[in-house]
């Protein structure tokens, strides 16, 4: 049933809507302050100032106030790639998608949060009678296909030692 979707950049969607470098593509706005996991933050909407070719990541950020970490990211659904198989799923329901899309970032070790959990929920907005599932035959009504909730644990973080050898070849 997730075929359709791509993950690839779950753990890179605070640097791709805040890094120095993608800062120049976005409009940032405040939006209200929040307590998250008993952490004040701040709601960031953020927005891109301009067309790409292919769409960046943006949505809403809880910023935590204590250290500027992203605490959560709730993505637009203009900015999700709809696949192949979204759209020809929604031609056949005679349908809008509708993708709602978040990801929370609570596992904090040396000062990097990683992902804890993603929420998908793949909906469809009616636009005629025809062709929608039962639970949805009137127009406009919601219907939803798939929503999938996955907690992220049991890291498995380790510590890489190196060596610097100064090694002198033949003849030196």
């Amino acid at each position: 049933d997730t075929h359709g979707y791509r993950y690839k950049q779950l753990i890179f969607g605070p640097l791709a809507m805040f890094s120095k470098p993608w800062q120049k593509h976005f409009h940032y706005k405040f939006l209200q302050r929040e307590t998250l996991w008993g952490e004040s933050c701040a709601i960031i909407e953020v927005m891109p100032l301009h067309r790409f070719k292919e769409n960046p990541l943006f949505g809403k950020a809880w910023i935590s106030l204590k250290d500027f970490s992203v605490l959560r990211i709730q993505w637009h659904p203009r900015s999700l790639p709809f696949t192949d198989t979204i759209t020809l799923r929604a031609n056949e329901y005679k349908a809008l998608p509708y993708i709602e899309f978040f990801a929370e970032f609570n596992i904090l070790k040396r000062g990097i949060r990683f992902p804890s959990k993603y929420y998908l929920e793949e909906s469809y907005i009616s636009t005629t009678r025809k062709h929608i599932p039962y639970r949805s035959r009137h127009k406009g009504k919601k219907f939803q296909r798939l929503t999938q909730e996955v907690a992220l644990k049991d890291y498995m973080f380790f510590i890489v030692g190196t060596e610097v050898v100064n090694a002198k070849g033949e003849g030196e």
